[in-house]
C-alpha cells in the first residue's frame, strides 16, 4: 500500500472544516514555537532573572516534585501565570500556547460542523473540549 502524498489530494477532497482546523493549527503551533524560542533566548541571555538560579537546578532536578516545589519556592497549578516576569517561567507560556492549539482548533470548526449538519462530529468536538477543560482545571485529579 502506497502512502498518500499531498500531490495525491485535490483541494476538492478536503472539507472547509479540515482546512480551517489546519490553518488554526499551523498558526497556533507557529506562535507557540516562536514564543518558546524568544523566551528561551531571554532566559539564556539573562535578560529576565530566573526564579531558580541556574547553578541550583542540577541539585533540584534530582528531587521528587513535592520536594522540588518546596526547595525552589514554587507552587503547582496555575502559579506560573503570576511568575511570567521570570525567565524560567516565561517559557511555560509557549508550552501553554502549544497545549491550547487543539482546543482552539475545535472551537474554530465547531460552528461550521453544526451548520453543515455534521452533528456527530460536532458532539465529538464538544466532548473533546469538555475533557480538555476538565483536565486543565484539574478536575480529573493528579
Amino acid at each position: 500500500m502506497n502512502p498518500v502524498t499531498p500531490q495525491d489530494v485535490s483541494p476538492h477532497d478536503v472539507s472547509p472544516h479540515d482546512l480551517r482546523y489546519a490553518r488554526w493549527m499551523q498558526r497556533g503551533a507557529l506562535l507557540g514555537f516562536v514564543l518558546l524560542l524568544l523566551s528561551y533566548a531571554l532566559y539564556l541571555g539573562g535578560v529576565l532573572k530566573p526564579a531558580v538560579d541556574l547553578q541550583r537546578l542540577p541539585q533540584l532536578w534530582t528531587l521528587p516534585v513535592a520536594d522540588y516545589l518546596r526547595a525552589s519556592g514554587s507552587q503547582d497549578g496555575w502559579y506560573w501565570l503570576s511568575q511570567l516576569h521570570q525567565g524560567d517561567y516565561l517559557n511555560v507560556l509557549g508550552i501553554a500556547v502549544l497545549a491550547s492549539v487543539t482546543p482552539l482548533c475545535y472551537l474554530a470548526v465547531l460552528p461550521g460542523l453544526w451548520r453543515a449538519g455534521e452533528h456527530a462530529l460536532a458532539w465529538i468536538a464538544v466532548a473533546e473540549l469538555l475533557v480538555l477543560l476538565c483536565a486543565a482545571a484539574g478536575v480529573l485529579g493528579t
